[in-house]
């Protein structure tokens, strides 16, 4: 291990000193960057200022979030569920039309909803034989009651 150092030692310690030396740079710029962001006079109220900016931009990105999770305007409730297939209503061909669901599938379900006297939630149709929760992940936001 002594040969180790005694050979490499020099070069070790330039690395080392290269890579603080870079550090102390990119401290620098990131120190400049900050600088841009912070107003020029130290003051308690330009510091509340950037703070409340920062707020708002903070509050701007959730909305935009929660934006993206929600159903555009443009479709409204109506046509959401004008689109959607009554489990408890829909014919052979409704149900067939489903992600996933067949004709005997369809059949089951109609057959399920015939002697239980209908569905009370979308999630009962997990109930019928062949419909699990993997396809009931794929068909949930399709069906009503």
């Amino acid at each position: 291990m002594k040969n180790f150092f005694d050979r490499y030692g020099e070069l070790i310690g330039l690395i080392l000193v290269v890579i603080i030396f870079v550090s102390g740079i990119l401290l620098i710029f990131e120190k400049q960057k900050l600088s841009k962001l912070l107003p020029s006079n130290s003051s308690d109220s330009s510091n509340d200022e950037v703070i409340n900016k920062l707020n708002d931009l903070e509050k701007r990105i959730k909305n935009l979030e929660e934006k993206n999770t929600v159903v555009p305007a443009s479709i409204s409730q109506n046509e959401q569920t004008k689109n959607m297939i009554n489990i408890n209503t829909a014919n052979l061909d409704g149900l067939d039309s489903l992600s996933g669901i067949g004709p005997a599938k369809a059949q089951a379900i109609i057959d399920y909803r015939n002697s239980h006297g209908g569905f009370k939630s979308i999630q009962q149709i997990q109930n019928v034989k062949g419909i699990g929760a993997s396809i009931y992940e794929q068909i949930k936001n399709s069906i009503s009651i």
